[in-house]
């Protein structure tokens, strides 16, 4: 008993440094490790109870508190496995580092924006991060491209990952198409706050202007695409009716 009792408070010892570690480093091995101390703890409680409870009343409850043991460490193990598989499937990035990441490439004045940003996390160190960046179409190209750059390099010492990041360029300079696009984005915003686009541009006619962008759709979302794409359509058409309104549908990244 007193080595079952030692061995006890080594493991429990073992189970609250790997889940402080895991929790720090945020390291899905370290909790599973954390885990699997915490399950030897409890059998050797289990053990030790079943020792006292036959050496003071002769009741034998081994075979009882066996099948308690195993529910408890297959649940673990379900658990464990559950949190190591999400990763590796392409589980949803956290809303705080989607959110950091936006902040960082937007804080270089010369990018106008960003969209189809995507975060596949594979374990510490093995974040790849990749997402288009709007620049004004005069821009030099080699300045452009420089920039970029600049912009990957950043994320990588930040993060510590990988980063591809396509340029995009746009028409920022442009008042009639960023007219048109505030009017758009307007009457997106009315439909759904969570509603964005990107990949907006104009094409004039003579009868009409071709209005063609990516509509971004959250994941969950109430209407399927193809009825936000009528009711943008018509929301649009009723608001100008020379904006003929090309539209692709496409889900959230993140």
């Amino acid at each position: 008993v007193g080595v079952l009792g030692a061995s006890l408070l080594v493991k429990l010892w073992m189970a609250l440094f790997n889940r402080k570690l895991g929790k720090i480093i945020d390291s899905a091995t370290m909790k599973a490790a954390s885990a699997d101390s915490l399950s030897d703890c409890i059998s050797t409680s289990v053990v030790i109870i079943c020792i006292f409870i036959n050496l003071f009343s002769g009741v034998d409850l081994d075979a009882y508190a066996g099948i308690v043991v195993a529910l408890f460490i297959m649940y673990t193990g379900f658990n464990t496995f559950k949190d190591s598989l999400e990763p590796l499937l392409g589980a949803k990035p956290k809303k705080e580092l989607v959110d950091e990441i936006g902040k960082t490439v937007m804080s270089y004045p010369q990018i106008v924006g960003i969209h189809d940003l995507m975060v596949h996390d594979y374990g510490v160190g093995r974040m790849v991060i990749s997402l288009h960046a709007e620049v004004n179409c005069k821009m030099d190209f080699m300045e452009a491209h420089e920039l970029i750059d600049l912009i990957e390099d950043d994320l990588k010492e930040k993060y510590r990952c990988n980063v591809s990041i396509h340029m995009d360029p746009v028409a920022a300079d442009d008042e009639n198409v960023k007219a048109i696009k505030a009017t758009v984005v307007g009457i997106i915003k009315e439909i759904d706050d969570d509603l964005t686009l990107h990949d907006f541009r104009i094409t004039n006619g003579v009868a009409r202007i071709n209005v063609i962008f990516d509509l971004v759709t959250p994941f969950g979302f109430r209407y399927s695409d193809e009825e936000i794409e009528t009711l943008v359509k018509n929301a649009i058409a009723e608001k100008d009716s020379r904006l003929c309104a090309v539209i692709t549908v496409e889900r959230s990244m993140c």
